[in-house]
């Protein structure tokens, strides 16, 4: 073999080893980029709800004791208004813009309770009371997420 060939043969390894390398960087590279793409829209989900939910809560502070201050005909408004302010942040948790977890750990407690004493009776009463039946159910979303914040917080869920 003449020293030609060997060099040739080198060259050729050490290309093949570049490649390999180079390969390797890109996928590393990749798998970086996506990480860090998954954890920066997992820190605006967290952004997003700490910012928005206190607002709604802080909105609609002492429902309960304001419903028992009101007159019989002015409850259902108010609920009415509640359960579609919900309803709208609910889409935003069931779509991921808003993060269920961080929901439960601010106010689970409260909206699980809130939704046991005054909402479930309110959504029910809403639902029989329906001129249309055939349109999809009235604060399916909010219904949603109550659901999957009663598996988070480990209780049974009562339709």
């Amino acid at each position: 073999m003449c020293t030609f060939d060997i060099v040739s043969l080198i060259v050729s390894i050490l290309g093949t080893f570049t490649s390999i390398l180079a390969a390797i960087y890109a996928i590393r590279a990749y798998h970086f980029a996506t990480t860090t793409y998954k954890e920066n829209i997992e820190r605006e989900k967290i952004r997003a709800t700490v910012s928005d939910f206190p607002a709604l809560r802080r909105e609609n502070e002492e429902l309960q004791t304001k419903l028992k201050e009101l007159p019989e005909n002015e409850r259902e408004a108010v609920l009415k208004s509640y359960v579609a302010q919900m309803e709208r942040f609910a889409v935003g948790v069931n779509s991921g813009a808003y993060s269920l977890d961080i929901v439960n750990r601010m106010s689970g407690g409260i909206l699980v309770q809130q939704y046991k004493k005054i909402i479930k009776d309110f959504i029910k009463h809403r639902r029989e009371d329906r001129e249309h039946p055939e349109v999809k159910t009235p604060y399916s979303e909010y219904v949603k997420m109550m659901q999957d914040l009663y598996g988070l917080r480990g209780k049974e869920w009562e339709s």
